[in-house]
């Protein structure tokens, strides 16, 4: 009997030194590190991000929302198709996130097992003002100024779309998404 207790003791610790060891903490830059061919450097790994909740929720069903590290100014999406976690998308939440870094359609991602909230009530980070986008204002909160349509006729009042605005001189893609109150405006 002693060694069968023992045996599954040291399971136990096995079981539990894995799961420790199996994560890593990194600062969110880290987490977005690109190899040369633009995938993430940690595809597939699991990680510890911690962050600002910046926006709303884009996926009632599960969850869609940026985390952003003010130190470096950099944001990461936080993806999950149909689990929220037990947690509720508030800006201003400090989070603690472990969970896969992925990429859908160039955009990184780290897909949550484990949401822990820090803290609440932060301040947000100011939007940085920009004329184009690039990697660098991926999951980030931004402003182009002066901004009006190009072709009026892409505004769908049905849904999610993409529409082209300028400001004279420049030229971007935005997203309106369905599950924000814009969309049908």
């Amino acid at each position: 009997m002693k060694s069968l207790y023992r045996i599954l003791m040291l399971i136990v610790c096995t079981l539990s030194f894995f799961n420790v060891t199996s994560q890593q903490q990194v600062s969110i830059a880290e987490a977005r590190e690109n190899d040369p061919e633009g995938l993430p450097v940690l595809e597939a790994q699991i990680v510890e991000v911690n962050g600002i909740v910046i926006g709303p929720n884009f996926r009632p069903a599960g969850l869609t929302f940026v985390l952003h590290d003010a130190t470096d100014n950099v944001g990461i999406t936080v993806f999950s198709i149909d689990e929220n976690l037990g947690y509720d998308v508030t800006d201003g939440d400090e989070l603690t996130v472990v969970g896969e870094i992925s990429q859908f359609n160039g955009l990184c991602e780290i897909i949550p097992t484990a949401i822990t909230v820090i803290s609440q009530g932060n301040p947000l980070p100011a939007a940085t003002t920009v004329t184009e986008l690039n990697e660098n204002t991926e999951s980030n909160l931004i402003r182009f100024e002066n901004a009006t349509l190009v072709d009026p006729m892409q505004w769908d009042l049905s849904g999610s779309f993409n529409v082209d605005i300028t400001d004279g001189v420049n030229t971007i893609q935005m997203r309106i998404d369905s599950d924000i109150d814009i969309s049908g405006m």
